[in-house]
């Protein structure tokens, strides 16, 4: 009985369209890339100035083990991508503690990386424009 009490609740409290979504967020450092689920992100936080938005995540914590595999080095850049979205991170500065500073793209990607993870939208829902490159 606790099982089914359990499931129902995470039913409850998982945004609609978030479990649809398989495509992992993948990390990529100059040697190794790491897939990681979109559960793995704590938060999404935005900041635009002068048209260029930065996008700060925070990842769970259990979620360190896995970032080992990449052998980060301090001031190595890391590429991200989710959806065919790529974005590059500021150098990294160790130790790193699993938050990711996403630089200088527009804030209709920002939206759209928030939106995937909040589950308002899947790689197949958004809109073309998201794609283009903006760098």
């Amino acid at each position: 009985m606790r099982r089914w009490a359990a499931a129902f609740l995470v039913a409850l409290l998982v945004p609609n369209g978030a479990l649809a979504t398989n495509e992992p967020l993948m990390l990529h450092s100059a040697t190794r890339s790491v897939a990681l689920s979109l559960f793995d992100i704590a938060d999404i936080a935005l900041s635009e100035s002068g048209g260029i938005t930065d996008v700060f995540v925070t990842l769970m914590p259990g979620v360190q083990a896995q970032l080992g595999a990449l052998a980060l080095t301090e001031g190595a850049r890391l590429d991200v991508t989710i959806c065919a979205l790529r974005f590059q991170t500021a150098p990294l500065r160790a130790p790193f503690t699993g938050h990711l500073y996403l630089v200088q793209t527009t804030m209709i990607r920002g939206e759209a990386l928030q939106a995937l993870w909040q589950g308002r939208a899947q790689c197949d829902t958004l809109a073309p424009e998201v794609f283009a490159d903006d760098n």
